[in-house]
């Protein structure tokens, strides 16, 4: 948005009407600014989902970099379609750490391995170590991959 004003005015109003990191991926029509590693995709156009072949062991969905409250965010809801060989994914996050080198931490959370879409809540609170600034996230959809394994992505988002 324009803001026009003084820098009185164009602060309050930035602060009146800020909600906060926007956490809410859509992956409808493009990647949402992720990435995937030991993975593939077909490329443009992406037509109501983000489709992602396992063909890799430890494949990876990356998301953006950012800064999200963890206390503001305690749930993680997926909208997806898995097919694994495994009963679990994980979802991976990042805790900032003042500038020292961080170690990424994860929750597990159960899949439904028939290739449909299904909207899965992961409590990202149920790890003692998800707390303070988040900067990032990934999904580890498998460990180990094979042909024909996939995740089609519909939505990443994190809710308060």
């Amino acid at each position: 948005r324009l803001i026009a004003g003084s820098i009185g005015e164009i602060r309050s109003y930035v602060y009146q009407h800020n909600t906060g990191p926007i956490a809410d991926f859509d992956f409808s029509a493009d990647r949402q600014h992720w990435i995937h590693r030991n993975a593939s995709d077909r490329g443009w156009p992406i037509k109501g989902k983000w489709s992602i072949w396992l063909e890799k062991n430890n494949p990876q969905i990356i998301g953006p970099e950012g800064c999200w409250d963890a206390d503001k965010y305690p749930v993680m809801e997926i909208t997806a379609a898995f097919r694994t060989n495994e009963p679990t994914a994980n979802i991976e996050f990042l805790p900032f750490d003042n500038g020292k080198k961080s170690v990424s931490k994860h929750v597990s959370f159960k899949v439904i391995n028939d290739g449909k879409m299904h909207t899965y809540r992961v409590n990202l609170s149920d790890s003692p170590d998800y707390r303070g600034a988040i900067v990032k996230f990934s999904l580890l959809p498998c460990k180990k991959s094979g042909a024909g394994q996939f995740v089609k992505l519909k939505k990443i988002r994190l809710l308060r």
